[in-house]
């Protein structure tokens, strides 16, 4: 089979946390495919290769670092993936021969068994759906307590919209409707379901829930997560609604050109990549630019002038869709939050940072 989809196939199914617990993949061969299948507490991955020329019918389970490792070491365009039985002191023992590379196996019951999600009532996931979790937030810096929830990204019935925050930014999408239950995804697991949208080239997805099970499935691709058991912070009144609110236009090429010009900045400089600040300034010429030390990029246009220079974490700015924006912000403090619409249907809240750099704005309101 070719190397290439394979090595494909294992960075899909990779567990969150692989580093810090051993993980493994089962494999299981025929004489028409090889199924890839990892499977921890929250979910499970599957991925089905076609590879007609395997000549066995095994199942087998294996370290998936070692086998990884293997895999992304073969610098040939295919790989041989073959079983080999031994008796070892009397015991039956199967070793994985992976391009010549030898892999010990372990029993079968060290995986959980395969979930069951029945098919039914399933929906068809839009690109809303896709381009929302492009640009969603789902890792938060938050207190113990509320953790589990704010590293979820949620699905409001109400506003058919799914919402991300990591304490500082606040993503709202608007897709299409997934029934009339709120729903809350588990953000490490969901970066699971991008991965595979990116590096197999899936263009349709189907969603099916199942009590706190939620099933995404494409051709030759499979993903179970489990649903967080919870409630979602409220996060509609982190939203201000102010009477002071000033539009201007922000161009998506431009923005997006800025972002890489002050990231290359910061890189050659001796600073924390945590804190890699930059200004939006509304300034004299009808010009909203983008600035940082000796930098200044126009970036957009605006009908109004004013003296705010609001500080911004760069990094947040590079998760905005890439695309034409209006830039909505109150002109009486530059300390309130801006947000970034696009098309009314989406928009991206981000609080702006203290110059002091001691105070973490949150997202969280009592």
């Amino acid at each position: 089979m070719k190397t290439a989809e394979l090595k494909t196939a294992l960075e899909v199914i990779k567990p969150p946390r692989v580093k810090s617990v051993t993980s493994f993949c089962s494999l299981k061969l025929d004489n028409e495919t090889v199924t890839c299948r990892t499977s921890w507490y929250e979910g499970e991955a599957e991925v089905i290769l076609k590879s007609p020329s395997q000549g066995q019918t095994v199942e087998i389970l294996v370290d998936f670092l070692q086998l990884f490792d293997a895999v992304k070491s073969c610098k040939e365009a295919t790989i041989s993936l073959k079983v080999e039985t031994y008796n070892i002191n009397n015991k039956r023992k199967d070793f994985l021969i992976v391009n010549g590379s030898t892999l010990y196996t372990f029993p079968l019951d060290g995986i959980p068994p395969k979930r069951s999600v029945v098919k039914k009532q399933a929906h068809v996931l839009s690109d809303q759906f896709f381009n929302a979790l492009s640009v969603n937030l789902p890792f938060a810096l938050s207190n113990d307590s509320d953790r589990v929830n704010l590293i979820s990204i949620f699905y409001d019935s109400v506003e058919s919209a799914l919402i991300a925050t990591n304490g500082a930014a606040l993503a709202v999408s608007k897709i299409k409707s997934l029934g009339n239950k709120d729903l809350l995804f588990p953000g490490r697991e969901m970066v699971i379901l991008q991965r595979a949208i990116k590096k197999l080239g899936i263009s349709k997805v189907t969603l099916t829930i199942k009590d706190r099970l939620a099933l995404f499935s494409a051709n030759n691709f499979s993903f179970i997560c489990t649903l967080i058991s919870s409630t979602y912070p409220q996060w509609e009144t982190v939203v201000p609604k102010y009477n002071s609110w000033h539009k201007s236009q922000i161009y998506g090429l431009e923005l997006q050109k800025a972002i890489k010009k002050v990231l290359a900045q910061a890189s050659l400089e001796d600073t924390n990549q945590y804190e890699i600040e930059c200004q939006l300034l509304i300034c004299t010429q009808n010009n909203v630019t983008l600035n940082r030390n000796d930098l200044t990029i126009p970036i957009g246009k605006t009908d109004h002038t004013n003296n705010q220079s609001p500080l911004l974490d760069c990094r947040l700015l590079k998760k905005l869709p890439k695309r034409d924006l209006t830039l909505r912000l109150d002109i009486d403090d530059e300390y309130n939050p801006l947000i970034f619409e696009a098309n009314n249907e989406s928009f991206f809240l981000i609080m702006p940072m203290r110059k002091s750099h001691s105070y973490t704005p949150s997202l969280q309101r009592k």
